[in-house]
């Protein structure tokens, strides 16, 4: 609890510059996928599981769904905190806008 509102603390008064939101997405789904990866790499080399978890979930598919709802959350939670910052902070101002503002009107 202590974390979460430290965090939010920060994103209410500090505008920090982050990536794009497609940048800052597919960032988070490669991470998220060395993250998976890493984790069977793990089970296929040592031959056990990092997490004591996995050793309930017989199925395979089990593993998998719920790797898919941990990365889900993790997304969900990078939507929610872009949502956040752009709702305090305002849209981040693209390119273009930025070059139409500095050309002056001749008449």
């Amino acid at each position: 609890a202590v974390v979460s509102t430290q965090s939010t603390g920060e994103l209410i008064t500090f505008n920090h510059q982050y990536l794009s939101f497609n940048n800052g997405f597919i960032l988070c789904l490669v991470f998220a996928g060395c993250y998976v990866a890493w984790i069977y790499y793990i089970f296929h080399v040592a031959g056990f599981w990092v997490y004591p978890l996995f050793y309930r979930l017989t199925k395979p598919w089990k593993k998998e769904m719920f790797l898919g709802g941990v990365v889900s959350i993790l997304l969900a939670i990078y939507c929610i905190q872009f949502g956040l910052h752009d709702f305090f902070h305002g849209a981040k101002e693209t390119s273009t806008s930025k070059k139409s503002s500095k050309v002056k009107k001749v008449e």
